[in-house]
């Protein structure tokens, strides 16, 4: 698949997450681009206080950061508009952007579901619109569906030798719902003595909110106030056999962990029951892992993961802008 972004101007909007987005623009860079990043919303630290004050002021605050985006973008003429998630992104940005540069490309790729983050409204303002989430590409015509990627250094983990050290690694960022399932799941652990790496990544002043305010109990040894640096992260997941995976209630696609474990050619133990709707669903590959009565998964015959979908982060870039 061919791409024709040599001497075009992208304007690039998403989330700044882990570092992600430096990934995606460093590639589109690579294929001849001219890439300008912005976050889809100021720090988290902000959007935080905003929160715990009221739902209402982040729609305000929203409205304010957008008005100031087009201040800094309107005299730039772009080929392409990519939009990743854009946490209620107020509409006007949009139709400005697509009033002042008529021939623009506009993208959108949505990595979460529409009722965490409301964004059907949004669909008409763009020319394709891709979606992770199974259950929302199934409801809405016009939406295309497109898994999340695995990148290059994931890939090198089927190259490199390790010895295996833990039966089971746990990485997540914490909601309460997470931390219950990983104080669950670490008692399994001991009690049938598998050996378990985790890591919890909370932000200090979310642990302050939940261990003071809401007076809810928190275990400091389980978590962690710094998120795992990458390379710590590629190790632990080279030296494990199994992954688990603690998905988000309200979401049915794939989260980038999933799919990073289907890259390393890794098990997945997962709670997200709708992985087995999933076009590159395994019994070999994929567990369920049923929280209330938690069992050692066993997994089918071998396959090969190869066969199924590409998910590697070229395919991922070049099916955004073909």
């Amino acid at each position: 698949m061919s791409l024709e972004l040599e001497n075009k101007k992208v304007l690039f909007v998403g989330p700044v997450f882990y570092d992600y987005h430096i990934i995606i623009q460093k590639k589109i860079q690579e294929l001849g681009a001219d890439v300008t990043f912005y976050p889809e919303m100021k720090a988290a630290f902000f959007f935080a206080i905003l929160n715990t004050l009221s739902s209402h002021l982040i729609v305000l605050s929203q409205k304010i950061y957008y008005y100031y985006l087009w201040l800094s973008v309107k005299n730039e003429n772009y080929t392409h508009f990519l939009l990743i998630r854009g946490y209620k992104i107020p509409s006007f940005f949009i139709k400005k952007l697509k009033e002042k540069n008529k021939d623009i490309q506009c993208i959108m790729y949505q990595w979460d579901a529409n009722k965490n983050d409301p964004y059907y409204h949004l669909i008409q303002y763009f020319d394709k619109v891709y979606t992770f989430d199974y259950k929302d590409y199934q409801e809405v015509e016009s939406l295309r569906f497109l898994q999340l990627f695995y990148t290059e250094d994931i890939k090198m983990l089927n190259k490199t030798e390790s010895v295996l050290k833990y039966d089971f690694f746990c990485l997540s960022a914490f909601t309460l719902s997470r931390y219950n399932s990983l104080v669950s799941f670490m008692k399994f652990c001991q009690e049938k003595k598998y050996n378990l790496k985790s890591y919890c990544y909370i932000p200090y002043k979310t642990y302050i909110k939940y261990k003071y305010l809401k007076r809810i109990p928190l275990d400091k040894k389980i978590l962690s106030f710094k998120s795992l640096p990458r390379d710590k992260y590629l190790k632990y997941l080279n030296d494990s056999a199994i992954v688990v995976d603690f998905n988000h209630a309200n979401q049915t696609g794939l989260s980038m962990r999933v799919v990073e474990t289907y890259g390393a050619r890794k098990k997945i133990f997962t709670t997200n029951t709708s992985i087995l709707n999933n076009p590159i669903y395994s019994s070999n590959w994929v567990q369920i892992l049923d929280l209330d009565a938690i069992k050692m998964p066993k997994y089918t015959e071998d396959v090969n993961l190869e066969q199924k979908e590409d998910l590697s982060f070229d395919n991922w870039i070049k099916t955004l802008f073909a």
